[in-house]
């Protein structure tokens, strides 16, 4: 018979699947947009950080907090 730990560490290995299988899938964002070999922001033109746009980031820190802070507030 399974112990207190055993069926707590197997919930939290299923809701660990189901939370990466879930986010997986998850729409990214637009990628970076590069103008004359520099990445910008695909939203508002600033200059993407190199870091950023290696990560396949489109927004700008600004623009992504933006894009989060309207999609908490719609139903």
């Amino acid at each position: 018979m399974p112990d207190l730990a055993d069926l707590a560490s197997e919930r939290i290995e299923r809701e660990e699947t189901a939370f990466l299988t879930r986010h997986a899938h998850r729409p990214q964002g637009p990628a970076p947009v590069y103008v004359g070999g520099v990445p910008t922001c695909a939203v508002c033109g600033d200059t993407l950080p190199a870091a950023r746009a290696d990560a396949g980031r489109g927004r700008c820190v600004w623009c992504q907090e933006h894009h989060e802070h309207m999609g908490r507030l719609r139903p």
